[in-house]
């Protein structure tokens, strides 16, 4: 894959997983759901610096408890 291939980060999907991520704020809408939901801080480590600000999927983001 070409190098900047791997940067573009599609806002409507999980940069983690690449399903949809159900992002409101991409869709023009808020508030998103990731709002109201702890995210799990060792997912959102693992993301490579040009995806940090992209929304996890609920099953790739949420702490699990």
């Amino acid at each position: 894959m070409p190098p900047e291939a791997e940067q573009q980060v599609d806002p409507l999907r999980c940069p983690s997983c690449q399903r949809p991520n159900g992002c409101a704020t991409a869709e023009g809408k808020t508030p998103c759901w990731c709002f109201e939901v702890v995210m799990d801080p060792q997912a959102l480590a693992k993301l490579r610096p040009e995806q940090h600000g992209a929304c996890l999927c609920r099953e790739c983001g949420v702490k699990k408890e």
